[in-house]
């Protein structure tokens, strides 16, 4: 569909991860996910459980929601369902976040810090405030944005070749 609830990219992700243990022999597997798709990983846990994943990496996820500019225009460059389930205080994220946090899961956040995000700092789309989470290591990169919306860093950061401060973080938690 063109636009859907994230609970259902959650659905889609379980195919994928089963079919990953499938043909790895692997029990669990690693988790590295941008943006949304950090709210997707974190949802697919809450639903099916920790059983299936060893760490879950989020690189400027916005965790604890986007707001001002960003969840405003959100729907104009995304699509209007994920934009109310991203949006601070959704019925989403209330559930998502204070659903109980599996044990077993190692969780990280890598956020990027340089840029303006409403009048907090952050990547230009996610507030450092917002990728940050209690129970995850969580890390910073700094960066800026330098295009006219001001929102580069947020997809910059997993550019390895703008960005290798993030892919080394990257590469040693998935060596630990």
């Amino acid at each position: 569909q063109k636009s859907e609830r994230l609970e259902n990219y959650a659905l889609r992700l379980s195919e994928i991860i089963t079919a990953v243990k499938q043909r790895t022999g692997s029990p669990k597997v690693n988790i590295v996910a941008h943006s949304m798709g950090g709210l997707v990983a974190r949802e697919y846990i809450r639903i099916f459980g920790q059983d299936s994943v060893n760490k879950l990496i989020m690189i400027s996820t916005p965790n604890n929601g986007i707001s001002g500019n960003v969840a405003r225009y959100c729907s104009f460059f995304g699509a209007d369902v994920e934009c109310q389930d991203m949006a601070q205080g959704s019925v989403f994220l209330k559930r998502l976040n204070s659903a109980q946090v599996p044990s077993s899961v190692k969780f990280y956040t890598i956020a990027g810090s340089g840029c303006s995000t409403g009048n907090e700092d952050g990547d230009g789309v996610a507030a450092l405030s917002s990728v940050s989470l209690d129970y995850a290591q969580n890390f910073i990169v700094n960066g800026s944005c330098l295009d006219p919306l001001k929102v580069s860093l947020h997809q910059d950061i997993i550019n390895p070749n703008k960005y290798p401060a993030a892919y080394k973080l990257l590469t040693e938690i998935l060596k630990k």
